[in-house]
Formats: structure tokens, sequence, C-alpha cells
């Protein structure tokens, strides 16, 4: 099973266990954790709450981490459609967008990657937000 960290939080902690529970007592050994993409080979920093169960004895176990030996830069056209860089107007708004954030004390930052990085997780609602992946060609004085 794969779902959300939060899934093993206090908050969801009895549902989880009774769930736990329940596969024990079907005959199941299992073995739980949180796993990173970043350290399964995936240039992506993605948090997964994993749970992996087996039939009677013994417990399978989480796959331990392994070098990251790729980055973005692997995975991406070598030259992506004028469409998919930000406008000096973009730029300048998500700029303005951190600097009233850092105001509010909000978390959430626009910060670009550089191609040789590992990309943020990628979502379903990718696009102009502060939070998507976006890449630098150079390292922009606006930001």
């Amino acid at each position: 099973m794969e779902n959300v960290p939060t899934i093993i939080s206090a908050k969801f902690r009895a549902n989880f266990d009774a769930l736990l529970n329940e596969l024990s007592a079907l005959g199941y050994r299992h073995e739980y954790g949180i796993l990173n993409a970043r350290d399964c080979g995936i240039p992506q920093s993605r948090r997964r709450a994993f749970v992996v169960s087996k039939l009677s004895a013994p417990a399978p176990k989480l796959p331990a981490p392994i070098l990251l030996k790729t980055r973005m830069e692997h995975y991406l056209t070598p030259i992506p459609p004028n469409n998919y860089y930000l406008t000096e107007k973009q730029l300048i708004k998500m700029a303005t967008l951190n600097e009233n954030n850092a105001k509010k004390g909000v978390g959430y930052r626009f910060e670009p990657k550089r191609a040789d990085s590992i990309a943020k997780t990628i979502t379903t609602r990718e696009g102009p937000r502060e939070y998507s992946n976006f890449l630098l060609e150079d390292s922009p004085d606006l930001i």
C-alpha cells in the first residue's frame, strides 16, 4: 500500500493501526515506513508512506536507499518550446509573491531549480504557482 506520509501520523494513527491489525489477523506480516523517491533512483523529492505485506512470515523488508545517479536534466527535452519558459513579467510576479509571503510568514516560495538538481514533488496541478517545478537556464537577478 502507498499513501501520503500523514497516514501514519498521530491524527490518523488509530486507523492505520486498525488496518495493520486487520492484516495481521488475516495472517499477513508487514513492514511500513516513509520512502522518498530520490532514495529509490528517481530525481524527485516525493515522500510517501508504504506498507509491504506478505501472507505468512517473514515480513518483507522495505528497500534500502540507493545512490541517486541521475538528475532532472537526464529526463528533459534538450530544447523545450518557448511556451515552457517563464516571461520576465512572470518572474517579477513570482519574486513579488516571495516578498509578500515572507512578510506574511507564509512558507510557500518560488524556488526555480537548476537542471542538475532534484525536482520537487510533481503534482497533478502543476502550473504557474510558486510551489510548481520551474527550471533556471541561468540564475536570474530577479529571484
